[in-house]
C-alpha cells in the first residue's frame, strides 16, 4: 500500500494480515501536525474503471491506538491524509501576503 500525504514519511509499505490504515500512516512516521487526521483518505482499486473512495476519522485513534472507523488494507490501496484547513489558510498568506512584501 502507498501511504502519502502529511505524513512524515511517505512510502509504499508492505501489508499483512494486520496492517490498518491507522497502522500503516505510523509506519509512515505518523501525520504531521499539518495533517487532517479526520479526513484520511483510502482509494481502493476494485478492478473496475472508477477506484473505490473511502473516507475516515483516524482522529481518535491517535488517542487511544484503536478508532472503530479504522479498517483493514488490501493490496494497492492508497492511503492519503490531505492538508488542514488552517495549514492552507497559513500557506496562502505566506506565499502571497508575507513572501510578497518587500520588508521581510
Amino acid at each position: 500500500a502507498y501511504v502519502g500525504g502529511e505524513v512524515r514519511d511517505p512510502s509504499i509499505i508492505g501489508l499483512d494480515v494486520r496492517t490498518t490504515a491507522l497502522r500503516a500512516i505510523m509506519a509512515a512516521g505518523g501525520g504531521l501536525t499539518t495533517g487532517d487526521m479526520r479526513k484520511v483518505v483510502i482509494v481502493r482499486d476494485r478492478g473496475t474503471p472508477e477506484p473505490e473512495i473511502l473516507m475516515l476519522d483516524l482522529s481518535k485513534g491517535l488517542e487511544t491506538l484503536a478508532s472503530a472507523e479504522d479498517l483493514w488494507l488490501q493490496p494497492r490501496d492508497m492511503v492519503f491524509v490531505p492538508r488542514t484547513g488552517i495549514s492552507k489558510a497559513n500557506q496562502f498568506v505566506r506565499e502571497y501576503i508575507r513572501d510578497m512584501l518587500p520588508i521581510q
